[in-house]
């Protein structure tokens, strides 16, 4: 089975962007170094979505240059197409069917809410690694909007750093992963 694990970073008050900001990150992407215990797999596969591909086609430096990307449209893909990108038009189920019969065991999810939010909605996610900032937003684009269903998790491990963030792990509480 091909484990999901989704990365983010949220303000304190839960969004992932200030009002009126075009920015994908809160805090201009700073994240913290892993500690000695963590010890979590690296992932095969990145699944960002629209906005998240094109803020990574811009930036300076490509941020996955280990992995292949993929980039869950919910149309055709652009007209201009970047190499460093696949692109799929797949159900979340859908591809992850097709990455488990490729022999992908592990992808993370790198794209905003709404990626975020369909993937949990159909319980596709099995861990969650959160890096709340210290910082409150007061508004914004928030994690989860209204609707989403609620989820039991477990925490795995949690992390704090010299400028106040703090990285939490945690595990679905149904994912049939060992803690």
């Amino acid at each position: 089975m091909t484990s999901v694990v989704c990365s983010v970073t949220v303000s304190l008050d839960g969004f992932l962007i200030p009002p009126g900001s075009a920015r994908e990150e809160i805090d201009g992407g700073r994240t913290p170094l892993p500690e000695p215990g963590d010890r979590l797999p690296a992932p095969e596969v990145i699944i960002v979505g629209r906005h998240t591909a094109a803020a990574a086609r811009r930036a300076a430096h490509w941020p996955w240059p280990q992995q292949t990307v993929i980039a869950l449209l919910h149309s055709e893909s652009p007209a201009e197409r970047d190499a460093r990108l696949c692109y799929s038009t797949e159900t979340p189920s859908g591809l992850l069917a097709r990455l488990q019969r490729d022999g992908i065991t592990r992808a993370q999810l790198a794209g905003g809410s709404t990626l975020i939010s369909v993937f949990h909605a159909a319980g596709l996610i099995d861990e969650w690694l959160l890096r709340v900032a210290p910082v409150l937003l007061g508004g914004g684009r928030p994690l989860f909007g209204p609707g989403t269903h609620p989820s039991t998790l477990a925490l795995v491990h949690a992390w704090g750093y010299p400028d106040g963030a703090v990285r939490l792990h945690y595990r679905r509480g149904d994912a049939g992963i060992p803690a």
